[in-house]
């Protein structure tokens, strides 16, 4: 029978999530286990390597629910694989180092003509990643799992 573990905002902070997991019960070796993910999987923490292997080792058990920062972070790709100045919310939402991080760089990396082949092509299996395997919501009998908002165009009621 699957039993299903629900986590939001892990934002890079994979140590902290496994841990957690684990003292609820999760055995990664155990194929009736899933993990849902509601939103944010990066930025701002220092794992992001750590999670990204993590999550992808656990194949179709991983249900991964679409995020304000996961966009985050492919816009931020788009503009620097454009040559555009970063917004500066890509720094401060620590986006920029999420992507640097995956590249072993610092975040003045952005800013060297030289790395940013580098940062964009280690980032991009990341964000091929975000978008196959992301999704706006999900749902398991009666519930259904969002990161904070409802897609728009829905056909929802709200009556039970």
């Amino acid at each position: 029978m699957k039993k299903y573990f629900i986590v939001a905002d892990v934002h890079s902070f994979y140590k902290i999530m496994l841990d957690t997991l684990n003292v609820k019960g999760f055995d990664v070796n155990n194929n009736e286990h899933y993990l849902i993910l509601c939103g944010d999987l990066f930025d701002r923490g220092n794992e992001p390597k750590e999670l990204f292997e993590f999550v992808q080792s656990l194949g179709d058990r991983f249900i991964y629910v679409r995020g304000n920062h996961d966009d985050l972070l492919i816009e931020c790709v788009e503009e620097l694989s454009k040559g555009n100045v970063l917004s500066q919310h890509h720094f401060s939402n620590g986006t920029v180092k999420t992507i640097c991080d995956f590249a072993d760089e610092n975040t003045y990396a952005v800013y060297w003509h030289d790395t940013k082949k580098k940062l964009l092509e280690k980032i991009q299996p990341v964000i091929d990643f975000i978008n196959k395997k992301s999704v706006d919501y999900y749902e398991v009998g009666n519930y259904m799992f969002v990161h904070g908002w409802f897609p728009s165009g829905s056909d929802w009621s709200a009556e039970a």
